[in-house]
């Protein structure tokens, strides 16, 4: 089954906080698993997995480092340090699948973690359905993902041998899904979208994000050996997810994924061809809709594509690629690293002079940045993450600090500070940034 922790049902409002869960390995999930696929509703609603270190650990298919299988409502996953996890399937970081709404993954430092297939390091998808038949009938549609709020994450050197290096979204069809204060950056895909892939994704929101420096190789077993998108890259509908939204809401709308996107930087996301001896830069291609189509948002004056940010210090991605000898179609792609001389490398604050400053929408209910500064920190927000903070003018002396409080309590006793900020911001993203959400759409 799983690995280092494993949960079966109905393990309501359970909390897993500040372990080290390391070099486990399991079938269904390496690290942490959450339930079982398949098996309906596992019942592991509003469950919080914080402050833990989840390392190398690895899962045969599904899951990698955590797995979250359906029926886990309202869970939470922050503050964590995901690294180096690997799975042979889907979700090398994190695998959200099935359905599971009204959740949130923040705060989260999600980094050098592989899939074998999809999603190196989040995959958010419906539950997947099993054939054996050959040829294959026409798969029926899955229940969706639910809703779900991801934001303030740093994703940054993750790798998958298809779609989604960072993020993919398979078949989540009509909820919700919202990307917000992210730095993703210098992930790689083999087929498409280095940075964030999307299937089947009708309601895809986008903001304030950093999606830089990723690359698509072009190497995977399907790819048709063209470059393609290594930003976001997204498809078309399929016939069956066209059928229904006709059906439900009378069109399919562009039918193709097309996000909701404001205040986002697209910078850099390169994309590589493969000749059968060596990896070749075709381009920069930091937005993508496959088979042909244009993004309704891609155009927005609040989202900076193809100019340079000006970022602290940025890096390019190093890669290598080697076919096997017995079967030169399988191609296998290395991110070439060296050591940081800190926690990661690269540094994806903007500098003062960036045409990022001053240039985004505002929008009231997400008042804070990727380090949870403020916004805005001048007459409107800036796009990307990163909001440029301003010195402060000079106060009065700070007195003694606040005592830290308890992350999960649900009221801050006197003198309380710290972990209870991210507490009482539990939920106000994701609810309140609806609001901001209709105003971008009108």
């Amino acid at each position: 089954m799983g690995g280092g922790i494993v949960v079966g049902t109905y393990a309501e409002r359970l909390v897993i906080s500040n372990n080290i869960i390391q070099s486990n390995s399991g079938f269904i999930g390496g690290g942490i698993v959450m339930g079982q696929p398949y098996v309906g509703d596992n019942g592991n609603d509003v469950v919080r997995i914080h402050h833990n270190r989840i390392l190398n650990n690895g899962g045969v298919t599904l899951a990698g480092g955590v797995a979250i299988y359906n029926g886990a409502e309202q869970y939470e996953i922050d503050h964590n340090d995901i690294c180096g996890n690997f799975s042979a399937e889907y979700g090398g970081g994190i695998s959200h699948f099935g359905l599971s709404t009204d959740s949130q993954i923040h705060h989260n430092r999600i980094y050098y973690n592989n899939a074998f297939d999809e999603g190196g390091g989040l995959m958010v998808a419906g539950e997947q359905f099993i054939t054996l038949a050959n040829p294959e009938p026409e798969i029926p549609l899955t229940v969706g993902s639910g809703v779900l709020t991801i934001y303030n994450n740093l994703f940054q050197g993750n790798l998958s041998n298809d779609d989604g290096g960072a993020i993919r979204f398979l078949q989540p069809w009509d909820y919700e899904l919202i990307l917000a204060n992210n730095i993703v950056v210098n992930n790689v895909s083999t087929d498409m979208g280095g940075g964030v892939s999307a299937d089947d994704a009708s309601d895809l929101i986008m903001i304030n994000n950093t999606i830089a420096n990723n690359a698509n190789t072009s190497t995977a077993e399907d790819s048709d050996g063209l470059a393609h998108g290594a930003g976001l890259a997204v498809e078309h509908y399929s016939a069956g997810f066209t059928d229904y939204l006709i059906a439900t809401y009378g069109s399919a709308g562009a039918g193709w994924v097309d996000p909701v996107m404001a205040n986002n930087i697209f910078w850099n996301n390169q994309a590589y061809t493969w000749d059968g001896l060596a990896l070749t830069l075709d381009s920069v291609i930091d937005l993508e809709v496959f088979t042909g189509g244009t993004f309704s948002w891609g155009s927005d004056p609040t989202n900076l594509v193809g100019v340079d940010p000006l970022f602290v210090d940025p890096f390019t991605t190093a890669l290598d690629a080697t076919a096997f000898t017995a079967q030169p179609d399988l191609v296998t792609v290395v991110i070439i690293t060296v050591t940081p001389p800190g926690e990661l490398a690269g540094d994806y604050h903007i500098l003062a002079g960036s045409p990022a400053v001053n240039m985004g929408y505002t929008l009231p209910d997400l008042r804070f940045d990727y380090d949870d500064q403020f916004r805005p920190q001048g007459p409107f927000y800036d796009i990307g993450a990163d909001e440029l903070l301003f010195a402060p003018p000079a106060g009065p002396t700070m007195g003694t600090p606040a005592t830290l409080c308890d992350g999960n309590a649900t009221a801050a006793p006197p003198g309380c500070a710290g972990p209870m900020f991210f507490f009482q911001i539990r939920g106000l993203l994701a609810h309140n940034l609806d609001q901001s959400v209709e105003e971008l759409r009108r």
